[in-house]
């Protein structure tokens, strides 16, 4: 705001900044050499071990708290040895795992104009350079036709005392949040909270606050340009496992085998480009099972395996995109011998307890094929390779002379409003819920399961003006996993009003159909609006051919053009 509706940044505010940069690159390399020791990272060259003692001592020195008002020779020696050691570079890119100032590589990799004698900061150095606010800062601004003032305040719990009651004729706040907070934990918060939970704290205090209560809010979600690399090395459902949602329930799935069947296939061009997803997915299920032994308690029966783990957690291993181009001999000899652990077969069997992808054991075992350099994924790898629908996927088909346009949609919560209002025009809703999802809670209400996410979801559809006059074909998937998790867990733990045998598989998924088909209006149970249900597996070419045989039966005498599976 300063530089585009400010008067910008004079020479002697710049020339101010110059100690506090000086200050910022020193604590960055101080930081960073500080997570070496406690990921057990060594020094490539034990010279700048030296070198990090150096800038350490340097760094402890009380009369540099703020800032540092030069770098010696000696200390930019010390910051160029140590920056371009490969120690370091493996530890910085490990920077997820400690933390780290989003600066840090351009205020390295710009040490040498720095700390050139006529150093002078440009704008790129002032926007990135981090001051904490710890008073109430005010600003102002000529916006034609508009006098604003912007107060900056402190956001650290320690200052929001100190200003929260100041402002009851506040026209407008403007709220900061960053897009990686998911991923970043109080330091002296034994709750372990991430710093989202603190920001949405923040917000919903200054939503509920009579301060406030005539003001607009403005939400800044920031940090756009980071949040790529953040996700694709830990995705958001690692921390919020309700951003699956209902999402898991095989809808791509079945896109995919109504392509085998009834479409073109795959080309090996479309194949080649599922691998990296392949790579990604099984890494993903390694990290999955290593986090929930230590959850669980349970120990690798070869301590050589903890080491494996360690490094297939790095993300040395992560690539910019949710997917990893190769799978080198080291990690596939570490996914192999992890793998075959006594310990890590304990905690597969345990996976009720924890969200595990339903193809982990699938990949794992095929380590060996699937690692192998002339690797072409087959139709299994195709329909079990899990590739996340953020968007709306249209596919056509020809199917006993009728185009059939199936349109898929994302299940998220997140991207329900990008689709909901699309289909006005729809004849046929495929709704695909997992049988598993009794035994699935949404994490952050511990009350409600998936499934009753889903069923929620199927009654927006059946009452919704949109999808009127469509018939809805209701897939129960996974029926291939259901009695497996039914003798893990019977249904009745979670519905103590089905009187069936433990277990009986029938018994249980007839159950669940009639959980469906109760929603519908009784008015409307016995009209034009027809509803279908059938038992399916997504995986299983032949049941899925056998299903849609009956589908088409029975809704294609409705001149079915648009088939919609959510």
């Amino acid at each position: 705001m300063k530089f585009m509706y400010g008067r910008g940044y004079s020479i002697e505010e710049r020339r101010q900044l110059i100690p506090i940069i000086n200050k910022q690159i020193v604590d960055i390399i101080c930081c960073i050499c500080h997570a070496m020791k406690t990921l057990y990272i060594p020094f490539e060259k034990s010279q700048n071990e030296n070198y990090a003692c150096l800038l350490s001592t340097t760094n402890s020195d009380d009369d540099n708290y703020e800032s540092i008002l030069t770098l010696s020779p000696q200390m930019i020696d010390a910051i160029k040895h140590i920056w371009s050691d490969e120690g370091i570079q493996l530890c910085y890119r490990r920077r997820r795992e400690y933390r780290l100032t989003d600066s840090a590589k351009y205020f390295l990799d710009n040490i040498s104009r720095i700390s050139g004698e006529n150093y002078m900061p440009n704008d790129d150095d002032i926007l990135r350079v981090r001051i904490p606010t710890t008073g109430i800062i005010s600003k102002d601004f000529q916006f034609f036709p508009y006098h604003l003032q912007i107060v900056d305040v402190g956001g650290q719990k320690r200052e929001r005392r100190k200003w929260i009651h100041c402002f009851d004729n506040v026209t407008t706040i403007i709220f900061f949040a960053s897009l990686i907070e998911y991923d970043q934990y109080i330091a002296d918060d034994p709750s372990k909270q991430n710093l989202m939970e603190e920001s949405l704290a923040l917000f919903h205090i200054i939503l509920s606050s009579d301060y406030f209560s005539n003001a607009s809010i403005i939400l800044f979600l920031n940090k756009t340009d980071l949040f790529p690399e953040r996700i694709a090395s830990k995705p958001l459902r690692h921390v919020y496992p309700e951003f699956d949602g209902n999402a898991e329930a095989g809808k791509s799935t079945f896109l995919k085998q109504m392509k085998l069947i009834h479409g073109q296939g795959f080309k090996e061009d479309e194949k080649r480009r599922l691998i990296p997803f392949i790579y990604r997915q099984i890494l993903s299920v390694v990290r999955c099972i290593c986090r929930a032994m230590k959850m669980l308690h349970i120990r690798f029966e070869n301590e050589r395996n903890e080491e494996y783990a360690r490094v297939l957690s790095s993300s040395t291993y992560d690539d910019a995109e949710d997917s990893i181009s190769t799978l080198s001999p080291r990690m596939v000899e570490a996914i192999r011998y992890i793998w075959s652990d006594e310990g890590v077969k304990t905690c597969y069997g345990r996976r009720r307890e924890y969200r595990l992808p339903d193809s982990a054991k699938y990949f794992l075992d095929d380590i060996d094929r699937i690692s192998a350099q002339n690797f072409t994924p087959n139709e299994d790898d195709i329909l079990r390779v899990r590739i996340p629908t953020t968007g709306i996927v249209q596919e056509d088909f020809e199917f006993s002379h009728v185009r059939l346009r199936i349109v898929d949609v994302g299940g998220q919560k997140t991207e329900r409003r990008k689709w909901i209002h699309c289909f006005d025009s729809v004849t046929s809703v495929i709704f695909l819920a997992s049988l598993l999802e009794y035994d699935q809670k949404v994490d952050d209400q511990l009350e409600q399961n998936l499934m009753e996410e889903s069923l929620g979801l199927f009654r927006v559809i059946l009452k919704s003006d949109y999808f009127c006059n469509a018939s809805i074909i209701l897939f129960l998937n996974k029926t291939d996993l259901f009695p497996e998790r039914l003798a893990g867990k019977p249904i009745r733990y979670v519905y103590p009003e089905f009187d069936g045998a433990d277990n009986d598989v029938q018994a249980a998924r007839e159950f669940i159909k009639n959980k469906y088909l109760s929603l519908v209006p009784k008015s409307e149970r016995y009209t034009e609006k027809n509803i279908y249900p059938h038992f399916t597996c997504s995986v299983d070419s032949k049941n899925i051919r056998i299903v849609f045989e009956s589908v088409k039966d029975t809704v294609l005498a409705h001149n079915l053009y648009y088939w919609t599976p959510y």
